[in-house]
């Protein structure tokens, strides 16, 4: 419903749907998805990943975003679009992401992290090396100043953040 809250003349977002019904089967749920991803962004060919203009994220305790999850082989996918998750560490156990080369291709990429419970695991991603290891911190590193995270105080009471203008 909010994006119907955006004025018309600035032109309707594209919303890229994922069909919840195929997700009995994660691979042909993925396959389905990057297909419809590559009919919207163009030929595999002529585009190495889509353009999304803006992805929004969020951050798991562990520092997982989307379903990448920290030590899965899905991290080290370089060449698809759209992969399956067969074994999530959290429900539901079947499921699809968007691999890390295409979310770090994102014009933006903002990330939310709210609440006392982030504390931990932002200043984990933010200033250690062991936290840029993390899907989120990969992503924070990787995409630099494409990256925004908006984060309220309970979440970064104590917490370094780097100096670039995407830190809210």
């Amino acid at each position: 419903e909010w994006l119907d809250k955006i004025p018309e003349d600035l032109g309707q977002p594209k919303v890229h749907h994922i069909d919840v019904g195929k997700l009995d089967d994660p691979q042909e749920a993925a396959d389905s998805y990057e297909k419809a991803l590559v009919s919207v962004f163009a030929s595999r060919d002529s585009v190495r990943v889509p353009g999304f203009d803006l992805l929004l994220l969020g951050c798991g305790p562990d520092g997982h975003t989307c379903s990448l999850f920290p030590g899965y082989p899905q991290l080290r996918e370089t060449d698809a679009w759209v992969l399956a998750i067969e074994d999530s560490p959290k429900p539901p156990p079947k499921r699809i992401t968007l691999s890390l080369p295409v979310v770090v291709a994102a014009a933006k990429i903002a990330f939310v992290a709210t609440g006392e419970g982030k504390q931990e695991i932002l200043k984990k991603i933010l200033e250690t090396d062991e936290g840029r290891q993390l899907p989120c911190g990969l992503i924070n590193e990787q995409a630099g100043d494409k990256v925004s995270w908006f984060c309220d105080a309970a979440a970064t009471t104590g917490i370094t953040f780097p100096r670039r203008g995407s830190v809210i």
